[in-house]
């Protein structure tokens, strides 16, 4: 792996907005539009959401969010990774830095909503150990959705 960097962002960040962008864009690719969750960088700008972004050379290559609204779990939100930069171990270095600020909480459960035709997320995520799950907080069961959440020890 390169000299990668993580730094905390706004979601409303002009690269990081087209990073979301981009997820938004390839997930209407692959689902009808009602099962796409779009969530616009504005809504995603919270005190309850950290939002950290992997940087090479200050080259913005992946972003991920996790959400600290609900007092029972965390979410991770927008999760991506630009094509070319898939490989290099950014989704780990984000996901495991997405961990760390929920044990810093001590928040024990994160969950997660992905598609099923996502697969390398789902391979991302159940390398890290999170274990298929049923739709929680306001989601819907659909045929789309996969559901993912993973305890952590503080």
């Amino acid at each position: 792996m390169t000299n990668i960097l993580l730094r905390t962002v706004e979601p409303t960040e002009p690269a990081i907005r087209s990073l979301i962008e981009a997820l938004d864009e390839y997930r209407k690719s692959l689902y009808p539009l009602q099962f796409t969750l779009l969530i616009s960088p504005e809504k995603l700008k919270s005190p309850h959401i950290v939002f950290l972004a992997a940087y090479e050379d200050d080259q913005v290559l992946g972003c991920g969010g996790i959400d600290f609204t609900e007092p029972d779990y965390a979410e991770i939100r927008k999760m991506y990774v630009k094509p070319a930069a898939r490989g290099k171990g950014i989704g780990d270095l984000l996901l495991n830095a997405l961990e760390q600020q929920a044990r810093q909480r001590q928040y024990c459960l994160i969950c997660l909503e992905t598609g099923k035709f996502q697969e390398p997320a789902i391979g991302l995520y159940q390398k890290h150990g999170y274990q298929p799950s049923k739709a929680f907080g306001s989601y819907q069961e659909n045929p789309y959705s996969r559901y993912y959440s993973k305890s952590l020890e503080l």
